[in-house]
Parts: structure tokens; sequence; C-alpha cells
């Protein structure tokens, strides 16, 4: 079973939704990624030999520890733990995609993905969730460096929005975009990513055949 740290102990991963832009009702977008697609702190992110482009996206992560439907209020009640997530987006070579991803994609650009993830911290340890800074590096370079109090979403705003969709159980995990922007990433660079020290994360990205 797919699973999450948080301080000594492995919790049970439900699911993994990711959420961008403005939780204004009009803009929230999200989408799931499988549990299959998670990545560990410390562990390379494996992708395909034959790929056209690879970027990553840091996410605020979110893990809930009561659930939320249309019924909750109180939002933050219902938070465990926060970390580090990356979004990576994997896309093939045009014409190299699966007869499947040909059926659902026209343009038979086929893609893959994987969501690296840190340590949770409880959110005791956490302090003020709009007061902390997050930084993105890759090879050393700083790719972003950004406070939580510049979030286009509230917390509140984004379980608000999202339970008027779906509801969330405990040990599902909620990544945020800090950003709108994908960097891009290659065979051998390493990314690290953290949030005001509580959440630490690296990974080597590494192609398959470099194993």
């Amino acid at each position: 079973m797919p699973y999450f740290r948080m301080e000594h102990y492995k919790v049970d991963v439900g699911k993994i939704v990711c959420v961008t832009g403005r939780a204004d009702g009009k803009g929230l977008t999200y989408y799931l990624k499988p549990q299959g697609s998670i990545v560990h702190d410390g562990s390379r992110t494996y992708v395909p030999d034959d790929v056209r482009s690879t970027s990553v996206t840091m996410m605020l992560g979110i893990a809930i520890g009561e659930r939320i439907d249309h019924d909750s209020s109180g939002m933050m009640r219902s938070v465990m733990g926060m970390g580090v997530m990356l979004d990576h987006h994997v896309t093939w070579k045009k014409g190299d995609a699966s007869l499947f991803d040909h059926l659902l994609r026209p343009s038979n650009s086929g893609r893959d993905t994987f969501c690296t993830i840190s340590e949770f911290i409880p959110m005791k340890s956490v302090g003020d969730p709009y007061a902390l800074d997050a930084y993105l590096q890759i090879n050393e370079e700083e790719s972003l460096v950004m406070s939580t109090r510049e979030m286009d979403m509230s917390i509140e705003d984004v379980l608000g929005s999202l339970k008027r969709e779906i509801t969330l159980f405990p040990g599902d995990l909620v990544g945020v975009w800090l950003e709108e922007n994908d960097h891009p990433v290659n065979d051998g660079d390493l990314i690290e990513a953290g949030i005001s020290n509580i959440a630490i994360l690296s990974s080597r990205i590494t192609r398959r055949g470099n194993r």
C-alpha cells in the first residue's frame, strides 16, 4: 500500500489531489494522480528513455486527517499535517504513445506522471501556515523562492472549493501549486525543495536506461 511518512510512522495514502488556479469558483482546477506515482524523498525519479520533455512544479502538500465533505466547516481542523510535493510531467515524443494514449489523445502525445513527496509535519509543529518560506532548486540553482503568504489561494479556500466536488478522507493528500510555472528538468538533474526547513525533499531525475 502506498504511504507517506508523518513523524516516525507511515500513513496509508488515499487519493492524491493536485490543485491549481484560483479558488474563486471559476478558476480552480484539480486533478488526481495515481497512488503508484509516489516517489519518496531521497529516491530517484525514473522517467522513460524516449521522452520529449520533463518538467516539475512545486506544491504545498496538505495531509487530510478528518473527513471533509459538503457539510464540513472549519477546514483547518481536518488538516493533519503539511509537507512538500513535486508535480512531475513527462511527455513522450509525438508518435511514440501507446494505442491507448492515441485513443484518448488525438494528438498522440502520451504522458507519464510522478509525485515526489517529503515527510509530512504535524500541524502543531508547522506554526502559521501563511508565514512559511518555500524554495525550489535544480542543480543547486534557485528556480523558485517565495512565501506561502503569496499563495493565490488560502488553504481554507482550496479545501472549501474541493468539498463541493469531492469528499476528502483521512490519508488523502492535497497538493496546491505554489506557482503556475513548469520548470524543465533533464536526465541527471538534482531537484531539491523545502518549506521553512520543516519539510525538505530531494530527488534525481534518471532515465530508466541509466539505472
